[in-house]
């Protein structure tokens, strides 16, 4: 049999209810406190995800230029990226 707790680490709709319940036990400015926490987090999140992807596509670029710098024609540079992504894969 397990405890409440245990319950609580083992299934997450569980432990978002918990949390649901602890919100609520809050005062009205405790629990504002709480959501913008989160929000801020949910934020910051999203911010780094798009600065990764933004990251991304500026070294991509980066290296089509340095390619057609160094003489690569534009068919040579597709399959050279083309390649890159399948091994990422």
């Amino acid at each position: 049999m397990y405890t409440p707790k245990e319950l609580i680490k083992i299934d997450t709709s569980i432990s978002q209810a918990q949390k649901k319940i602890e919100y609520i036990s809050y005062n009205e400015e405790d629990y504002r406190q709480i959501i913008l926490r989160e929000q801020a987090l949910l934020d910051y999140h999203s911010d780094m995800s798009a600065y990764k992807i933004e990251g991304k596509i500026e070294g991509k670029q980066e290296m089509i230029n340095t390619m057609r710098k160094s003489g690569m024609g534009d068919a040579e540079i597709e399959k050279i990226i083309k390649l890159s992504e399948e091994i990422k894969q």
